[in-house]
């Protein structure tokens, strides 16, 4: 949900507060559920357009589209974690370069992660099964969504849900098993 955001600062000359109407800007988290897509492939999507560039372990507005009334870098007083957010402005510019940026992210994901698969079968003497498949790619490529893994392996994305899932489940259980052995 976008929402208006009012930037209040103090004029250093003469003390006032002063407000500027930053427009209905979207937090990036806001701007890729617009777009339909997931956050982690949203915000590769935007760093490969050159909006976002990784920080400090975060992803931020580069400091020129900031400077060229793109968004804004805010840190909220009394939280841990800075946000950014995107004007008006900043959302049709993403938008323009949005689908050639989305297909080569694709692109480069599927297709590194297919070769990679191709190239650890081919060292392990043979195929795997798609359960394997699923749980290999999950391990060497967490950045993949159901979709790309379904994509690269040829299968629906039931069945990538179905063996993921199946992986959750049975690493949930060794972690619960191997707490109980440490605390006996």
């Amino acid at each position: 949900m976008a929402v208006p955001y009012v930037l209040e600062t103090a004029d250093p000359a003469t003390g006032e507060a002063i407000s500027f109407d930053l427009g209905v800007s979207m937090t990036l988290t806001e701007f890729t559920d617009s777009m339909g897509v997931p956050l982690r492939l949203g915000r590769a999507v935007l760093v490969e357009m050159g909006l976002l560039q990784p920080e400090g372990g975060r992803l931020r507005i580069k400091l020129e589209h900031q400077a060229a009334g793109l968004g804004m870098r805010l840190h909220k007083k009394g939280t841990r974690f800075p946000f950014d957010v995107l004007f008006p402005a900043g959302q049709a510019w993403a938008k323009e370069r949005w689908s050639s940026a989305k297909a080569e992210v694709e692109r480069h994901r599927g297709s590194a992660a297919a070769l990679a698969l191709q190239a650890y079968c081919d060292w392990r003497g043979g195929p795997m099964t798609t359960q394997m498949d699923v749980c290999w790619l999950l391990d060497h490529f967490p950045e993949l969504t159901t979709r790309d893994i379904a994509r690269v392996l040829s299968v629906s994305e039931a069945a990538v849900f179905k063996w993921s899932s199946l992986r959750t489940r049975q690493r949930d259980h060794a972690e619960s098993r191997k707490r109980l052995h440490r605390k006996s």
